[in-house]
This record gives structure tokens, sequence and C-alpha cells, in this order.
């Protein structure tokens, strides 16, 4: 890589952690891929974070102990979210580290972990081989939330018993879990496929009624009754969504939102973004 190239990646890569700063970051997963500038990097832009760097499989490959906290633990409203972090290995290598297995390193850290979290979630920069181990390892983890994957999700997986999340590798989409407890010792159910087909459901009701005016359905299609019977298993297919989402007791929700030109900018983080870009062209060339 040209010197001045690797220099702007260094100035994006202390950029985007002083963005995550302003944006309240709480726990970084280190992945392989970060070590593109060496682990000296890596340690110099963890100084600068506020929020915590983990990884449960990055060791330092003379000592063989962790280069960062293996998990951390996040207190939210009366629960505690145990949040551990694993990578694969890159296609490099990296003077200093070493990436141990992440099953190996989950077998080593969940016991402990279990023991003080009410839910475990990891975070996973993993390809597909890794992920596919994770999954088949049976490891009893509540989420498993993966980056590093050309794959997305736009409802929350479930495989044995673990709850799964992807949002892609090209930085184009932000997962958003949310879940609602409304009566403690009820299980959480996932809502997020019922909210997707009711999503979808009431797009295609709406699309129907785009030329209505104020008819509704069946005066409106009073001649077409091949379009009739479509709307009216696409409200009966809602009706029957909603009995069974108002049946669930404590929720739990995925949203997959696209960051495209319908998500404002917030004004602060765009002037820091522009001027960030302005910056980069200064960079000078390394001799």
């Amino acid at each position: 890589m040209p010197p001045n190239k690797l220099e702007q990646k260094k100035e994006t890569a202390l950029f985007l952690v002083d963005s995550y700063n302003d944006l309240g970051y709480q726990v970084y997963n280190v992945g392989g891929n970060d070590f593109a500038a060496g682990l000296e990097f890596v340690k110099k832009a963890e100084k600068t974070a506020k929020f915590a760097y983990i990884s449960a499989n990055i060791i330092d490959s003379t000592s063989n102990q962790v280069l960062f906290k293996p998990y951390k633990i996040i207190k939210s409203g009366n629960k505690k979210f145990g949040i551990i972090g694993i990578t694969s290995k890159p296609v490099y290598n990296i003077s200093g580290v070493k990436i141990i297995e992440p099953v190996d390193a989950l077998n080593k850290y969940l016991p402990e972990l279990k023991k003080q979290s009410d839910y475990v979630i990891l975070l996973a920069a993993v390809n597909n081989t890794d992920e596919t181990k994770i999954i088949n390892s049976k490891s009893s983890i509540d989420f498993l939330l993966c980056a590093s994957t050309y794959r997305f999700s736009k409802i929350l997986d479930v495989a044995n018993g673990e709850y799964i999340a992807r949002c892609g590798n090209i930085g184009k989409y932000v997962g958003v879990i949310s879940m609602k407890i409304v009566r403690e010792g009820v299980p959480l159910e996932n809502v997020s496929k019922i909210n997707n087909q009711l999503e979808y459901t009431e797009k295609r009701l709406k699309s129907f009624a785009k030329d209505m005016g104020d008819k509704n359905y069946d005066e409106y299609y009073a001649d077409s009754p091949s379009v009739l019977n479509v709307i009216h298993s696409l409200q009966r297919h809602e009706k029957e969504l909603k009995k069974q989402k108002g049946k669930i007791i404590n929720t739990l929700d995925f949203e997959l939102v696209s960051l495209d030109k319908k998500v404002s900018d917030d004004p602060y983080m765009r002037k820091k973004v522009n001027e960030h870009k302005a910056a980069l062209k200064n960079v000078r060339t390394i001799k």
C-alpha cells in the first residue's frame, strides 16, 4: 500500500474512533482486518476511545495472553448484558498477534460470562465458515451479531436457540434489536417475522388504495373480483398477524435500517465528516 494511502487510512481509523465517542458507543469488537497498520496503531487508537475494545480470541503471540478484555458487561434497566467479541483470522499474518479458534475462545470465557449476565451477546467479525462453527457448537449464547459477512437479515434468524442478526459488510445497513419486557419470568418471543410480514401486507394494501379516493375496496374494485380476492386475502392475513402479535407478552424485534437519503444527517456529524474528508487531502506522502 502506498505510504500516503496508509496514512489516510490511519487518519480515517482515528476519525472513526472519535466519531464513535460522539455517538456514545459502549463496546467495539476488534476484527482481524483492523491490524492492517499493525498492533501498535490499534493500541494507539484504543487509547483515544471512550468505549471498551474487546476480543476473546486475539492474543499476544509471545505471552499467549489476550490483548484486549475478552468481554464487557453492560447494565440496561434491571438487566445485565454480557458482550463478548471474536474474529476470524485475516488473510495476512500480524506481527506480535495470534488469533485462536473462535469456538475455543468462547468455550473458555462463556461459563464465567453467563454467571454474570442475564443475556449473552456475541459480536462476531467472522467469515461464513466460522459462523457455521459457532452456530453448530450450541454454545447457548442468546444473540449472535455478525459482521464481515455479505449477507444481511431483515428478521432475526434463529438457530440452535440463538437469535442471529447480520448487517452485511459494506456499511449500508444498521441493525436495531429491541426488546420489551412487560412481565418478568415470561420468555421473549421473536416478533420480527410478524412485523416484517405486516409491513409487506400493509404496503400491498396501500398500493391497491392509491387511487380509490373516498371509495372503499369493495366499491372501487366491484368490477374486478380477482383483485378483490387478493385484497380480502391480504386483509385476513393482516388481521391474523395482528392477533398473533397481540398475544405476545415480552417482545423481541429487529429492524434493518438502510442508510440512504431517507435518513437525515445529523448536522454536527455531517460537518465533522466533511472536515475529515477535506483534511485527508492534506495528508502528505511519507518518505
